[in-house]
């Protein structure tokens, strides 16, 4: 069976990164985290690392080409079973499924985003990025949608992570075929 390797795309304050805290706690998943990559340049540069330094960061990275980041996040990527988070641009979700990466989408109401992207950066702005335009159009092969039941999106969690098993060796076996 071929390494298992999922991406999470979605906007600020979506649930991105708790989604991605479950699947490694978890599941035992490794994590290559497109922001920490970000955080990295950002700080090689000089810059502070508060959500607007971190977009331009990604943007410097990126270099024209939209799917630089998901190209590093696979260089990054070690273990049998991946999760790369903060995917943004549509061209990074079709780069890295076209890899075979298997594609999460997590959506949240614009209300519960805001209250957790105050808590998390103490700063109530939405995002405006042009990333965040493209975010809830990234390509998934599942779409899970955190809402602000806490138990309804722990059953949500588990039930991902059983289709993201079942596209898996879906995928895999249609792999096999190609080549027997």
């Amino acid at each position: 069976m071929s390494r298992l390797c999922v991406f999470l795309a979605g906007p600020s304050g979506a649930g991105k990164s708790d989604v991605a805290w479950h699947l490694c706690k978890r599941h035992g998943f490794s994590c290559v985290s497109l922001g920490d990559i970000c955080r990295v340049e950002a700080q090689r540069r000089g810059w502070p690392t508060d959500r607007m330094h971190l977009q331009r960061a990604g943007d410097a990275l990126r270099g024209g080409e939209p799917a630089r980041l998901a190209m590093m996040a696979l260089e990054q990527a070690q273990g049998s079973a991946v999760v790369i988070d903060g995917v943004r641009l549509v061209a990074e979700g079709e780069y890295l499924r076209a890899r075979g990466v298997i594609g999460v989408r997590v959506e949240a109401p614009e209300a519960l985003r805001m209250e957790r992207l105050v808590k998390r950066d103490g700063d109530s702005r939405m995002p405006s990025h042009r990333t965040e335009a493209e975010a809830g159009r990234v390509p998934a092969d599942i779409v899970l949608v955190n809402t602000r039941d806490a138990l309804a999106f722990a059953r949500d969690l588990r039930d991902v992570v059983a289709r993201i098993a079942a596209v898996h060796i879906q995928r895999d076996a249609q792999q096999r075929a190609v080549s027997e």
